[in-house]
């Protein structure tokens, strides 16, 4: 049994090498207006999350078309 579990590992390993292929991050600088930088923080903290992953997530949403703009002004 002893293989079997160490196929069993190796699967379990390549699988998570797959996932995290696709999961790599990279850096990037941004520049914001003051304003904006602090509508962020006050809108990641109402969210409960840091501001650098609310910023990720609303480009990552306009990227992928599933960002909805809000008709109220």
């Amino acid at each position: 049994m002893h293989s079997r579990t160490n196929a069993n590992e190796e699967i379990q390993a390549a699988r998570e090498a797959a996932r995290n292929t696709f999961n790599k991050t990279r850096r990037v600088n941004l520049r914001l207006t003051e304003q904006d930088f602090d509508r962020a923080h006050v809108k990641a903290m109402e969210e409960g999350l840091p501001y650098q992953t609310l910023l990720s997530s609303v480009i990552h949403k306009y990227l992928t078309g599933r960002l909805v703009e809000n008709a109220e002004k």
